[in-house]
C-alpha cells in the first residue's frame, strides 16, 4: 500500500496495480485516473467544454527515485496553445499542440524523481486563451523506446481494383479513440507521426505497446477505407493486409490542392520536403501547388527519388505573404525572384506579380482571417452581399478560396456569400477549395481540394497549360469530404455559358462521396440567392449518394447557379475536421460540403454573360436614378440585381434611409426590398467606431 497525493488530497486504499490509460500495463503507477478541463482565459472557447475548469494542474505523489529512464503517459485533446508541464520544478517541456485526441509520452531521465514526494504541473505557458483536456496520468517503470516496441506490426496496403501497393495514411488510435504513440525508425518513404504513420510505397513496419487498437488505411477522399483491429502482445508480431478501391468516380477530373506548406520553406508546422511528397501521394493529390511563403519550392526531384512522382505532377507556386492578406501565385518560374512583400494597397498586389512571373492563378486566400491585424474581407470596409470594397482597392486576383480545410469558419457559409457578392458585382472568380496544410496529420492536405475539368489519364503528365485555363475558367468542384456535380440542359458545367434555347431548363444534379461521409441536403443557388433545397434521404452510401433532375423557368436576365450539398462530418479518426483556429463563436458543428463551380445562363439571349452590376449600371441609366422607376424596372429582375442597384446609389452619395427612398421601396416587389434591405443592413455594420487600418 502507498499513500498517494491527488490535486493535495490524501488518498488511503489506492492499490498501484495493473490500471492504465489506454492498456494493460504491468506495475505502473496511476497519478491521475480522469481528465480534467484546463482553461486559460476567463470565457470558453468552446461551448462543448462544461464547467467547472481550472486553471493548471498540480499533482502530488509518492515515489521512488528512478534509478533508469522511466516514462510519463497522459492523454490531452483540444491543445491549441502552449501548456507547459513540469516534474519537481524541472520542465519536462510542451503538451503537444493538436487538437486530437492523443496520448503523449514524456522520458523521465534517470533521478528525476524523488523517492518521497513528488510534483507534477502542468500550466499555460503563455496568456492566450485556450480551454483543453488533460488527465489519465501514469508512471511507467520502463524507457519509451521499450514501451513502444513491445509489440511489432507489418503492414501492406493495396489497391481493391488493380491489387498494386498503393501510399497511403495509417490511422491507430486505442480502444478509446486516442491516437497512440508509435515505434517506428526513420525510413525515407515513411512520415510518422503520433497516431499516424504515411507510408509512400504502401507498406510500413512499427511498434506498439501492449493493448488493443484499430488502424485504419485510406487514400485520400475518393477511396474507401479499411480497418483491423490490433491485440498486441509483447513478442507478438502481427502481419496485416489491407485493401482499399475507390469509391468515388472522378473519371476526367484532376484533384488538386492549391495551397500546400511545408516547414522547409514556410518556418512553420512540421512536414518536411520529403514529407509532404509522401503526404500528397497518399492523399491522392494529382496537381499538388507547393505555396510556401514568399518562396519557391519544386517536389519534383523529391518525388522521384522516393518512388511517388507517378502519383501526380507537381506544379511550381508561392503564397504571396503581405500585410494586407495572402495571395497563391501558380504556376511560376522557379529561378525568378517573388514579388516585393511590403504594399500599401491591393493596387500594388497585380503590379508587383506583373513584375516578376505574371502568374496566371492569383488566389485570394482565407479572407475572413485576420493577419498581421488585417482581415481582407472585414465587414468594417468590404460589403458582402454587393461585393463592394469601401477602400476603393482595385482586386488583384482572379479566384478565391471558398473552403480552407485548416482555417475552418463557424459560419462554413460565409465565403460563398462573399463569392456570391464579388460574382454579382462583375468579378468573374473561380471558387476555390483547399487545404493550406503546414503538417503531415494535423491539418490533412487535400481535405480541402479541388477539381479542375481536364484529362486524368497519367497523373503524373497532366497537362499543366490545359488544367490551368480551365481553373481560370471556372470548369471546376470544390470538395470537403463531398463532390457535387452539375449539368444544365444535358451537356453545360461550371464555368460554361447555357445559351438561349427553351423557356425552361433541365438542372441535373448529383453528390458523390466515399461511404466514410454523409450529405443530408443540397441547394441550387441563382446569383447567390437560394432557390431549390432538398434534404438527400439516403446519404450514406459509398459513390454516387444522390442524384436529381429539377425543371426550372429560364430567368429573364443573366445568372449563374451554383449547386451546394453538405452533411454531418468530420468525426472519424482518420478524417477529422479541424475546428476554427480563429472562432467567432464557441458553437462548432462540423460540415462535409461539396459545391459545384458556376454555370452562367443566358436569360436575355444576347450570348454574353452579364453579371448583377452590369443590369443595375443599365437600370441606373435609362431610369435617370429615379427611385420610382427603378422601383418598376426592378420588379422584372431579381433581389441580386437590387443589392447591386443600391451599392451603386450610395456610391454615388445617395441617402439609402432618405424618406423618398423608403416610400418607394414601400410599394417594390418583394426581390427588390429584399435587395435594399440586406444591402442597407450591411452597409449599416460598416459604421463602426473602430477604423481599421487607417482606413
Amino acid at each position: 500500500m502507498k499513500l498517494l497525493l491527488l490535486n493535495g488530497i490524501k488518498l488511503t486504499g489506492l492499490l498501484i496495480l495493473v490500471i492504465s490509460v489506454q492498456q494493460a500495463f504491468s506495475q505502473n503507477l496511476v497519478l491521475d485516473g480522469s481528465m480534467h478541463h484546463l482553461r486559460n482565459g476567463q470565457n470558453p472557447e468552446w461551448a462543448s467544454f462544461s464547467e467547472p475548469h481550472q486553471g493548471k494542474l498540480r499533482i502530488n505523489f509518492e515515489s521512488t527515485e528512478n534509478a533508469r529512464e522511466w516514462t510519463l503517459c497522459l492523454r490531452q485533446e483540444d491543445v491549441r496553445q502552449n501548456w507547459l508541464i513540469r516534474l519537481n520544478g524541472q520542465e519536462l517541456g510542451r503538451l503537444t499542440v493538436d487538437e486530437n485526441l492523443m496520448i503523449d509520452y514524456w522520458v523521465l531521465n534517470p533521478q528525476v524523481l524523488k523517492t518521497g514526494q513528488n510534483t507534477l504541473l502542468i500550466e499555460p505557458a503563455y496568456s492566450i486563451t485556450d480551454d483543453i483536456l488533460v488527465g489519465n496520468i501514469v508512471l511507467i517503470d520502463r524507457p519509451l523506446q521499450q514501451l513502444l516496441r513491445e509489440g511489432t506490426v507489418e503492414i501492406s496496403v493495396s489497391d481493391g481494383q488493380t491489387g498494386s501497393l498503393l501510399p497511403a495514411r495509417l490511422t491507430i488510435v486505442d480502444k478509446d479513440g486516442a491516437l497512440q504513440p508509435l515505434g517506428a525508425a526513420p525510413e525515407r518513404n515513411l512520415a510518422i507521426r503520433t497516431g499516424c504513420l504515411v507510408t509512400g510505397n504502401g507498406k510500413a513496419t512499427f511498434g506498439l505497446p501492449e493493448g488493443v487498437y484499430t488502424l485504419y488505411a485510406n487514400h485520400g477522399f475518393e477511396y474507401g477505407v479499411d480497418s483491423v483491429k490490433l491485440e498486441v502482445r509483447k513478442g507478438m508480431v502481427i502481419r496485416e493486409k489491407l485493401v482499399i478501391s475507390k469509391e468515388v468516380p472522378t473519371e476526367g477530373w484532376v484533384s488538386s490542392d492549391t495551397h500546400i506548406h511545408t516547414n522547409y520553406y514556410a518556418g512553420d508546422g512540421d512536414a518536411n520536403l520529403f514529407e509532404r511528397a509522401l503526404s500528397i501521394a497518399a492523399e491522392g493529390i494529382e496537381l499538388p501547388v507547393l505555396t510556401d511563403h514568399n518562396l519557391k519550392s519544386n517536389l519534383d526531384s523529391i518525388a522521384r527519388l522516393l518512388g511517388v512522382r507517378k502519383y501526380f505532377t507537381p506544379v511550381v507556386g508561392y503564397e504571396y505573404t503581405t500585410p494586407l492578406g495572402h495571395f497563391n501565385v501558380f504556376p511560376v518560374p522557379i529561378h525568378t525572384p517573388v514579388a516585393a512583400p511590403p504594399i500599401k494597397s491591393w493596387n500594388e498586389v497585380a503590379e508587383n506579380l506583373q513584375k516578376t512571373d505574371h502568374p496566371p492563378v492569383v488566389i485570394l486566400n482565407h479572407a475572413r482571417d485576420t493577419h498581421q491585424d488585417f482581415r481582407p474581407f472585414d465587414p468594417q470596409y468590404h460589403i458582402s452581399c454587393s461585393g463592394t470594397d469601401l477602400r476603393h482597392w482595385k482586386f488583384p486576383a482572379n479566384a478565391m478560396e471558398v473552403i480552407n480545410s485548416s482555417a475552418a469558419l463557424t459560419d462554413y457559409m460565409s465565403l460563398y456569400e462573399d463569392w456570391f457578392g464579388m460574382m454579382n458585382r462583375g468579378y468573374g472568380l473561380t471558387p476555390v477549395g483547399a487545404s493550406d496544410s503546414h503538417h503531415v496529420y494535423r491539418y490533412l492536405v487535400g481535405q480541402g481540394r479541388t477539381y479542375i475539368k481536364t484529362r486524368d489519364e497519367n497523373p503524373d503528365k497532366i497537362d499543366q497549360q490545359a488544367a490551368i485555363k480551365n481553373f481560370k475558367d471556372g470548369n471546376v468542384m470544390v470538395c470537403m469530404g463531398l463532390l457535387t456535380e452539375i449539368v444544365v440542359d444535358g451537356q453545360y458545367g461550371p464555368g460554361e455559358l447555357v445559351p438561349s434555347s427553351t423557356d425552361e431548363l433541365t438542372v441535373s444534379v448529383r453528390v458523390l462521396g466515399p461511404g466514410w461521409t454523409s450529405a443530408d441536403r443540397i441547394a441550387l443557388y441563382a446569383n447567390g440567392i437560394k432557390i431549390r433545397e432538398e434534404v438527400i434521404p439516403d446519404g450514406e452510401k459509398a459513390g454516387v449518394k444522390y442524384t436529381n433532375s429539377w425543371k426550372i423557368p429560364r430567368p429573364k436576365h443573366d445568372v449563374f447557379l451554383v449547386a451546394i450539398a453538405e452533411g454531418p462530418g468530420g468525426h472519424t479518426p482518420f478524417w477529422r475536421a479541424p475546428k476554427p483556429y480563429q472562432n467567432t463563436s464557441p458553437i462548432w458543428n462540423p460540415h462535409v460540403i461539396g459545391s459545384t463551380g458556376a454555370v452562367w445562363i443566358d436569360g436575355d439571349r444576347d450570348g454574353q454573360r452579364s453579371s448583377a452590376r452590369m443590369y443595375a449600371d443599365k437600370l441606373l441609366t435609362v431610369t435617370h436614378k429615379k427611385i420610382e422607376s427603378l422601383v418598376v424596372q426592378l420588379a422584372s429582375y431579381d433581389a441580386a440585381v437590387a443589392i447591386q442597384v443600391a451599392a451603386m446609389l450610395q456610391e454615388q452619395g445617395a441617402d439609402l434611409s432618405a424618406a423618398k427612398i423608403s416610400i418607394a421601396l414601400d410599394e417594390a416587389a418583394p426581390s427588390t426590398k429584399a435587395g435594399f434591405q440586406r444591402f442597407i443592413h450591411e452597409y449599416q455594420l460598416t459604421k463602426g467606431p473602430e477604423t481599421k487600418q487607417g482606413f
